[in-house]
Order: structure tokens, then sequence, then C-alpha cells
């Protein structure tokens, strides 16, 4: 089903989590992708992206990832150069980092 609405992040899902999927929904939305869209060019199923923006559970790395950097590019392409010159990914990753092994 293509372009079908993404059910509100649960409640109880604690605040970081919760922080992370509005992060991950907000670039998804500026991009214009739609999940099944976002999906195919992370190399995902659909169900894996609307999973990981769903917020039942925190998403692996490899999928915020992927899908920050597709969302991201898509979105610096639309917006075209910056203009003091910095690098147009400068504050994407700000609040987000790999988890540590273990």
């Amino acid at each position: 089903m293509a372009g079908r609405p993404l059910k509100p992040i649960p409640a109880s899902a604690p605040r970081a989590r919760r922080a992370l999927v509005q992060r991950l929904r907000s670039l998804k939305k500026s991009s214009g992708m739609s999940c099944e869209v976002l999906a195919e060019k992370c190399g995902f199923s659909d169900g894996v992206v609307r999973r990981a923006l769903a917020g039942g559970h925190v998403p692996l790395w490899e999928t915020v990832e992927a899908s920050v950097r597709r969302t991201w590019c898509a979105r610096v392409r639309s917006a075209g150069p910056s203009r003091d010159g910095a690098g147009p990914e400068r504050g994407v990753w700000r609040g987000l980092s790999r988890p540590a092994p273990g």
C-alpha cells in the first residue's frame, strides 16, 4: 500500500527513542519520499523502514544511518548549495551516535 500513514509513536516509548523516531520521520517528510521509495533507496524492505519509524523498538544503526543518508541527500539536492560553504551534511548527525558494541 503506497503512502499509507504512519501510526503515532507509542506514548510508552522512552523519550530518547521518541526523539530519534521523530527526527527520522522529520527527515523522511522533508525529503518528500514515501516509506516505499526510501526503503528501495536504502536497500531495505518497506517493513524495515516502517518499523524504524514506528517507535516500538530501537531501530538498528544500519537502518538509521542509511535512512538519514538517503533522506538528507534528497533534501540537500533540493535545497542547492549552502551559503556559508559548509558541508551540506553539517548538523544532520547532531544527537545521533553509533551505539558502543557490547
